[in-house]
């Protein structure tokens, strides 16, 4: 996946509501964050962990960004 694709992933799912993330924008972006920086996770509890670590910060990320405005 390209820088490019990697980044409207990201901003696509920061500039939306805390509410507003759904899995999917959330395992996209996740699926890039793991392919640009060759991401590779022994199990799938700790893929799911990882995974669920990401979508809190996206939340956080977004939230920062909604008070901000």
């Amino acid at each position: 996946m390209s820088t490019r694709l990697y980044l409207a992933a990201i901003s696509a799912c920061s500039i939306v509501f805390v509410d507003s993330l759904t899995s999917s924008m959330v395992d996209t972006a996740f699926r890039a964050f793991m392919e640009r920086y060759n991401k590779k996770y022994g199990s799938d509890n700790e893929f799911n962990l990882r995974k669920a670590l990401y979508a809190e910060t996206l939340e956080d990320i977004a939230l920062i960004n909604k008070e901000g405005k």
